[in-house]
């Protein structure tokens, strides 16, 4: 156990600095789990080829041009699928964890899962691309009108404020992960202040010995002076012992002369 000040302020610093890398350790390792679990099991078409999911998971509207495309270019026309009977068949399969994927058009999907079924997302981007057609009666009288109104809607990017709108635009609410975790600039912001806190300690330990080294010196030169204080009183008491020597003798010379 530190007993000096400064050794008790670097191990407080130290103690602190190793509980926030500890828990910022944590946060990356917690948010990278959450993260990992929150991913989509395929991200596209190609893992659907290549067997990532059973082929019993996979659902398939009955009829739809989906199935077709299923049978003729992913199963060699196994009918190994999982078979449904309506778009939100395939909606709630998913989500009573009946089948893991489904395959249905990108303008319903997009819509559904942006607005509906929040707990759905779409993966991968879109395959099979066909084309869709408004039918009329032959020899219908608007049927230029209809073509020139589409063809202004195509010009003016109505059509596409429209697409977004109906199909781009995310009622639910976001539920991406963010992680807490501490960056980099944080990180270098506590070193900085544990470095700042050990100077301050040696800064602290340097006056503690400074002051030590003044008193120390301060005690010495009071030694010296005590011991220089002795010597000249034992060199007079020499003096007047040796003085008061001579009287004697002196006294005693003339006492025998008398």
């Amino acid at each position: 156990h530190p007993k000096t000040i400064a050794g008790r302020l670097i191990s407080s610093a130290m103690f602190f600095l190793t509980l926030v890398i500890i828990a910022s350790y944590t946060a990356n390792l917690a948010s990278q789990l959450t993260i990992s679990k929150s991913q989509p099991i395929i991200s596209g078409i190609d893992d659907i080829k290549n067997g990532k999911v059973p082929s019993n998971r996979i659902g398939l509207l009955v009829g739809s041009a989906s199935l077709e495309y299923y049978l003729t270019e992913l199963s060699g026309g196994n009918p190994n699928y999982y078979p449904l009977y309506s778009r939100d068949q395939i909606y709630q399969s998913l989500l009573d964890d009946k089948i893991d994927v489904g395959f249905i058009d990108t303008g319903n999907a997009e819509y559904m899962t942006n607005d509906v079924y929040c707990n759905l997302t779409i993966a991968g981007s879109g395959f099979n691309v066909g084309i869709f057609a408004i039918p009329m009666r032959k020899g219908w009288i608007y049927g230029n009108d209809l073509d020139v109104a589409l063809l202004l809607l195509r010009e003016s990017g109505d059509l596409n404020n429209l697409y977004a709108k109906w199909f781009q635009y995310k009622n639910c609410p976001d539920n991406s992960v963010s992680t807490a975790a501490i960056d980099s600039r944080a990180l270098i912001g506590l070193f900085m202040v544990f470095g700042i806190v050990c100077m301050l300690s040696i800064f602290i330990f340097a006056w503690g010995k400074l002051h030590m080294t003044k008193k120390l010196t301060g005690r010495i030169y009071r030694i010296i002076d005590s011991l220089n204080k002795k010597c000249h009183s034992a060199r007079e008491d020499a003096k007047k012992i040796s003085h008061d020597s001579e009287i004697r003798e002196l006294e005693a010379v003339n006492i025998g002369n008398f």
